[in-house]
């Protein structure tokens, strides 16, 4: 399933109100939008490269192309069902769906699922809706155009027929079909001038699994066993596997745009007599299978979209939701949260209401749907209609911050509240340059390190403990380094800790050198490179404590650690051609959107909780 397919609420205001210019067939034409009539659904290309609207009312779809820096969109391309009897191959397509009653199209039933564009101009809609008076069924007949020519493009199938489920565009002209009637099979195709050509049939043996398609890669669940298989359709290859609680039913997944984060999304039915549903959704690394979370409703909770935004600049689980009773007007509900925390119970989510303050709109509970929404957000882009009836696309966080700024990481703890830890991919790159930089940490001069909201300083004591025994008293003097935490905005938020593990300092070891060096990340996270390996620490500010986030070494009493060691953890390398004179990081590929994993025993062995003295 597309997962970019978006309802348009019942507004009459919703399209373009000026006549452009387009090429078809040759010639050029002038169009308004759908004549003005209501916009029902509108989808984007993979790459988002083009935005395709569909009206039901007079049955036509509009190209919208998107460039660098535009803000309102202008329509490129239309086709309309009123010339159909003019359309290329019409009688040779056998392309079909099953109708089903659906809000999204009167005329053609439930059309989101295939209703889709390409990043070059290729479009997958509805040609006729055919009753078939002797089984009494109703089919709906799909064509694929090219927007540029009009012309409804040549299928090569494998069969005289498929009844079309689900139908995607992925990158390098390829088209993929899923198809359950009469047998359980996936289509692949590729396009080669203006025909797509039948390359290979993926045959499933059972029908108690649901298949996904998102980001061109393919999903199947198996409903009695739980699991989640995750495989690339033009290799065939299997990449990760998934456990869900199949307790609850999976009604749709997709992953999130830039293919780190699955997310599934499930309801459980407590009582089948009166089949209330529980929302739960959780998330999952794309690579690795591993589950960070879930996050589960309550049953008056109806859950419309979720995404992963901000992903380099302080990650955010985005969540569209709406109540399934009508409370007022404002019944559209937006919270984020950490992706990557687990769940409590009584966690409380940071709501963010101004998400689309500039765009119409009006909820309809009559009309329920998972997954989906009425905007497109990708690659933190916010495409819809504004109030005016103009169809817009909007910088997703440089909108919100712009009236509060300075900057994402600011308005997250500033206008929203937000104490979550925030992670960033981006700070590996500078992780790496700690590591390999000369140490120039000095305790003595009390060093002090910050970014946006939070301030960390260094400070050497010496801490006096007197022990009483029968014979004299005692007096050990302990040396400790402690790290302070304030936040700007409010310097009653503070924490001081003790960052010395024991066993470093019962060693003999100076406790003076044991940290190397420091720097504080974009967001406001503080990273030590030590003797020992490197540290993260975080301020929560709601509960004002410095807390570990990170710790990560060589497995090694000693940091011994060379260059070429740490990036390859971090970046693919090639180590026998490796120059470290023109090395350039910004042009290494990442091994993965995380960091090198936790080294668990370590923090055990080392005692890392940082026993605090008693001062």
């Amino acid at each position: 399933m597309e997962d970019t397919v978006i309802p348009i609420g019942d507004h009459n205001t919703h399209n373009g109100k000026q006549e452009f210019k387009t090429t078809h067939n040759g010639r050029h034409e002038e169009f308004t939008p759908h004549y003005r009539k209501q916009v029902t659904m509108i989808t984007c290309s993979p790459k988002m490269e083009n935005i395709v609207t569909w009206s039901d009312e007079d049955n036509s779809v509009v190209c919208w192309h998107i460039s660098d820096n535009q803000k309102e969109l202008e329509p490129k391309h239309k086709i309309s069902l009123k010339n159909n009897e003019n359309f290329i191959n019409y009688d040779e397509n056998k392309v079909y769906s099953k109708y089903i009653e659906s809000r999204y199209s009167k005329n053609f039933g439930d059309i989101k699922n295939w209703f889709t564009v390409s990043d070059d101009k290729f479009v997958s809609m509805p040609i006729e809706k055919i009753d078939l008076k002797i089984k009494y069924i109703t089919r709906i007949k799909i064509g694929i155009f090219n927007f540029i020519s009009g012309e409804n493009l040549l299928l090569i199938l494998p069969h005289s027929e498929i009844i079309v489920e689900t139908l995607a565009f992925l990158d390098g002209n390829k088209l993929i079909m899923i198809s359950k009637d009469p047998l359980y099979r996936i289509y692949n195709f590729t396009r080669k001038d203006d025909e797509f050509i039948h390359k290979s049939t993926i045959k499933m043996e059972s029908y108690d699994e649901k298949i996904f398609i998102s980001n061109g890669k393919l999903f199947l669940y198996h409903e009695k066993l739980g699991s989640i298989t995750k495989w690339d359709i033009n290799t065939s290859k299997f990449e990760a596997h998934f456990l869900f609680d199949n307790s609850f039913s999976v009604d749709n997944m997709k992953l999130s745009d830039d293919g780190v984060l699955l997310f599934v999304y499930g309801k459980k039915i407590v009582d089948n007599l009166r089949e209330e549903p529980y929302p739960c959704i959780s998330i999952y690394s794309a690579d690795h299978g591993i589950r960070f979370t879930t996050y589960k409703y309550n049953k008056t909770v109806i859950i419309d979209a979720v995404y992963l935004i901000a992903r380099d600049i302080g990650a955010r689980l985005l969540v569209v939701y709406h109540k399934s009773y009508k409370i007022n007007k404002d019944n559209y509900r937006f919270s984020i949260c950490d992706p990557f925390a687990q769940y409590s119970p009584d966690k409380l989510y940071v709501k963010i209401k101004d998400l689309f303050k500039d765009f119409d709109v009006e909820f309809d509970n009559s009309f329920e749907n998972n997954f989906e929404n009425k905007y497109i957000i990708k690659y933190d882009k916010i495409v819809g209609f504004n109030y005016s009836g103009t169809l817009v696309i909007k910088d997703l966080i440089k909108d919100l911050i712009k009236d509060t700024g300075p900057n994402w990481i600011s308005y997250l703890r500033n206008t929203l509240k937000d104490s979550d830890s925030i992670y960033m991919s981006s700070i590996s790159e500078q992780i790496i340059g700690l590591i390999n930089k000369e140490a120039t940490f000095a305790i003595d001069k009390k060093p002090q390190y910050s970014k946006h909201l939070v301030t960390w300083t260094f400070e050497h004591k010496n801490i006096y403990e007197k022990k009483n025994d029968k014979i004299n008293d005692k007096i050990n003097v302990k040396p400790h380094i402690f790290l302070t935490a304030k936040f700007k905005n409010d310097e009653t938020k503070s924490d001081t800790i003790q960052i010395v593990p024991a066993i470093y300092i019962n060693a003999g070891n100076d406790d003076k050198k044991f940290v190397e060096e420091c720097d504080c990340l974009d967001n406001d996270d503080l990273v030590m490179v030590t003797a020992l390996g490197v540290l993260i620490w975080t301020f929560n500010t709601k509960v004002n404590k410095i807390e570990l986030n990170y710790f990560w070494d060589d497995e090694r009493n000693s940091w011994e650690w060379n260059k070429i060691k740490v990036i390859k953890l971090f970046y693919e390398i090639d180590e026998e051609n490796f120059d470290e004179k023109k090395f350039d990081i910004k042009k290494l590929k990442k091994t993965s959107y995380f960091l090198p994993p936790s080294s668990y025993i370590s923090m055990i062995r080392y005692n890392h909780a940082f026993i605090q003295p008693i001062l």
